[in-house]
């Protein structure tokens, strides 16, 4: 097959290169530098950080299915080493549909609460994840049905996870499994009760860090989409930058207000509604070395243009030379990250490695 494509390739190349390049030429490129502001990072000893981040991998059987799940924060100075500071669960569970779903949202939880753990624990440090946690808030019940909060079991259970969690700072959230057991006393569909109290638990959990600790949040991408400092219509503002901006800098900013305050939005959040709706963030994209990657950084609230030089001095000071992303966040991605080859060990330690499983015919 991939002798075909490329000959394919070959013959059709100047018509495939022809639509990036007319997109290409219709850019005016000083209308992308008004919004970049060149400069140079000092870099240097790297400076007191924790980052954290999450994995999730799973052996779908037959029957049953292997879920491995892990959140873990590395802190290369001393505060975090007299404390846990990652969250592990391994379950075999029934094969049934959308368990994906519950799978994608436990790994968030415990890497929320791995977050919020680090933080409690240590003093001044920035937090740094890999992700939007914009986008997260805005999308948390994109697979969540809405109960009626009138039910008596939604409503008492959806206190208890209020009050559980109200000073809960290192205790570990519950097992998929208990969940299901919780959901034998509502006549439902389970997966999507344990995705609604999943969705409570990952509010309340944000409730407590976006509260107590919004000033030491960085949120780092690789990428984004976002077309909304330029306006592009086909290309994100992160692409024009990469494509017409050199050297190290940082750009103009764009701050982000909850989306569901549109008044054609009204869907409520079934807890801390108005925190929720009244929070926004603050997005600039930078490049910290000569010939790195452009990341977009995310902080809560409309911090100032001088915070946003202090958090890029502090991700310079552990960027990678070539990548220019910082080695923390590569470190703490390389260490949590679930392999196949660790579930197959996994798989062998729980005596299923003859388990007959859904695509052993392929």
């Amino acid at each position: 097959m991939l002798i075909e494509l490329n000959i394919e390739a070959t013959i059709n190349k100047q018509e495939i290169l022809q639509v990036m390049n007319e997109t290409l030429s219709k850019i005016d490129p000083s209308t992308i530098h008004e919004k970049w502001e060149s400069c140079t990072f000092e870099g240097g000893p790297p400076v007191p950080a924790i980052a954290v981040d999450g994995s999730m991998n799973n052996i779908n059987y037959v029957s049953k299915v292997l879920y491995a799940t892990s959140s873990h924060a590395v802190n290369p100075t001393t505060q975090l080493r007299d404390h846990s500071a990652s969250n592990n669960q391994v379950e075999l569970l029934p094969n049934i549909p959308d368990l994906n779903k519950v799978f994608s949202k436990q790994m968030t939880l415990m890497e929320l609460k791995t977050i919020l753990y680090s933080l409690y624990y240590t003093d001044d440090e920035y937090v740094l994840i890999d992700g939007d946690i914009y986008s997260m808030i805005n999308h948390i019940n994109r697979d969540v049905p809405y109960f009626p909060r009138k039910d008596k079991f939604i409503q008492e259970y959806t206190q208890q996870i209020v009050d559980e969690e109200k000073y809960n700072y290192g205790t570990p959230i519950p097992t998929i499994s208990s969940m299901f057991e919780l959901s034998e006393e509502y006549p439902a569909d389970p997966i999507q009760l344990i995705l609604y109290f999943q969705m409570i638990r990952e509010l309340c959990v944000l409730k407590n860090i976006l509260s107590n600790y919004s000033e030491r949040i960085v949120a780092v991408s690789k990428t984004s989409q976002i077309t909304k400092l330029y306006n592009h219509d086909y290309l994100s503002d992160l692409a024009l930058i990469t494509t017409y901006c050199d050297g190290p800098g940082y750009s103009h900013e764009l701050y982000e207000r909850n989306f569901l305050l549109d008044p054609h939005h009204n869907l409520n959040y079934p807890v801390y509604d108005e925190l929720f709706k009244g929070c926004g963030f603050t997005n600039r994209f930078v490049r910290l070395t000569d010939n790195g990657s452009v990341l977009k950084v995310q902080l809560p609230g409309h911090p100032s243009e001088e915070k946003f030089k202090q958090v890029f001095e502090v991700l310079s000071s552990h960027a990678l030379a070539v990548t220019g992303y910082p080695f923390l966040l590569k470190q703490v991605h390389d260490e949590v990250k679930i392999s196949s080859k660790n579930m197959e060990q996994l798989s062998r330690t729980l005596g299923l490695k003859y388990e007959l499983k859904e695509r052993n015919m392929l």
